[in-house]
């Protein structure tokens, strides 16, 4: 009988791979974000693409058998085909699940009208009108100056087909604008919270605040799973206990959280605040809540691009961190462009 293999013996080695690798993308990921924002309308859902992004960039690499010299494209292009490939997945649920025709122009193919993404920001708003072709070679273009040849071999097309695509886009833009009533960022309505869950998210904050462990873990439930986003994750109440929870309570960092929306989404938001300083926005939390519990904690901590992007729309500075956790005695931390 073989034996069970060890994958815990691949996790160093993985970690380093994917730190360098992490190195050696920063100097894209600024646009790689604005690129994902722009193409999914959504702040949170944009950084879920991206990290997505950089996951299956990451995987990849060991499929190529011939250097890939342009990384910036190379990010990109995944991040199309991750979104596009989203948009089919959910479009064959739709049918799976016996959705009305009607209701199908929500999930679009490549020439139908995308209507399930709600733009909020003036560029974005109008983008979101064009199918997932035609944003997307309009996108790379115009937007991030990628030349009509790179953007076929990103989405697998004739430099031809691009510059037809290209011209459809800017059509339905021209006629978009004309008809624009308002390009002004829309906002999602907030979510409503019942009274149980409004006294879970109260008791977390006041708990984080007064570093208190026992009453933090009092609302977790026993399978409760933290991710802290783009760096790791733990399962099971005694893990987090043990690991993410014990250094945050250890963190000499002086910062403060507040219960707020954000998005249209209730989050904490972690502020650090030195003495005789203004108050900078550092971190945010995300909690998934079931059965009076907390069952999922997503920290938003190494993700700086969204960390701005949140600090600017609440009106606030942002102190982020960079985009990997570096461990004690390893070098320090890169600079965060």
């Amino acid at each position: 009988m073989p034996e069970p293999m060890d994958l815990n013996a691949l996790s160093d080695a993985i970690r380093r791979s994917r730190d360098a690798f992490v190195e050696q993308t920063q100097p894209h990921r600024p646009a790689l974000w604005d690129y994902c924002l722009r193409l999914t309308g959504s702040p949170w859902d944009a950084e879920d693409l991206v990290q997505e992004t950089m996951l299956r960039a990451f995987a990849r690499l060991g499929n190529f058998w011939q250097p890939i010299r342009d990384g910036r494209a190379y990010l990109f292009r995944t991040a199309t085909n991750t979104w596009i490939d989203g948009l089919r997945r959910a479009r064959s649920e739709a049918i799976r699940r016996d959705v009305a025709l009607d209701d199908l122009d929500a999930i679009p193919g490549d020439e139908a009208a995308d209507a399930a993404v709600h733009a909020r920001e003036a560029l974005a708003h109008l983008v979101a009108a064009l199918p997932p072709r035609q944003r997307v070679v309009l996108l790379l273009a115009d937007v991030f100056e990628f030349r009509n040849r790179e953007i076929g071999a990103m989405i697998g097309v004739t430099e031809g087909a691009v510059k037809a695509l290209l011209h459809r886009a800017r059509t339905t833009l021209r006629e978009s604008r004309a008809a624009a009533a308002d390009p002004a960022q829309t906002a999602r309505r907030p979510v409503e919270l019942s009274p149980e869950e409004e006294a879970i998210l109260a008791r977390f904050v006041d708990a984080f605040n007064r570093k208190d462990p026992d009453a933090l873990l009092e609302l977790l439930d026993a399978d409760a799973a933290t991710v802290i986003v783009g760096v790791a994750e733990e399962h099971g109440r005694d893990v987090i206990r043990d690991q993410s929870l014990a250094e945050e309570i250890a963190n000499p960092t002086p910062q403060t959280a507040e219960l707020g929306f954000l998005f249209g989404e209730p989050v904490v938001l972690v502020y650090t605040t030195p003495p005789d300083q203004p108050r900078t926005l550092g971190w945010i939390i995300r909690l998934g809540l079931s059965g009076g519990k907390i069952c999922r904690w997503y920290s938003y901590y190494f993700t700086p691009e969204l960390i701005r992007h949140a600090a600017a729309a609440i009106g606030v500075p942002a102190s982020p961190a960079g985009y990997r956790y570096i461990f004690a005695g390893t070098a320090e931390p890169l600079p965060t462009p």
